[in-house]
């Protein structure tokens, strides 16, 4: 899945920086990237039918009500069979799959959102 194949990737993230760099690094690579810096407007992104998100980029804690966890479950309502990258206290792989992150860097993430993209273009 590259710039030939584009994917829509939701970035939920409290920081702007942050958020705003990965996002402009995946759209470099022909991406169609949305954001939301809190879990709520992540959620309802989520739950939008008519602009279906492919892949999960999120922050374990966000500000509010709806977590990164949270999010993570809603994503898997759709997608069983592919890991959300969530930057989270530790890195580990989840029980469900998904790809823990300890506070990366915008390189860190953008490298392991490209990885789940590669892996899943391989099944």
């Amino acid at each position: 899945m590259n710039a030939a194949n584009p994917q829509r990737i939701l970035i939920a993230d409290d920081n702007p920086d942050f958020r705003e760099r990965l996002a402009h690094c995946l759209r470099a690579r022909g991406h169609d990237v949305i954001t939301a810096e809190t879990g709520e407007r992540a959620f309802l992104a989520l739950r939008d039918w008519r602009r279906p998100i492919d892949w999960l980029y999120t922050r374990a804690t966000l500000p509010g009500l709806i977590d990164g966890w949270i999010l993570a479950d809603e994503y898997h309502e759709t997608h069983q069979n592919r890991a959300a990258v969530i930057s989270g206290a530790e890195t580990r792989i989840s029980s469900r799959g998904d790809i823990v992150l300890k506070q990366p860097m915008p390189p860190t993430a953008f490298e392991a959102i490209l990885g789940a993209l590669s892996s899943a273009s391989q099944q």
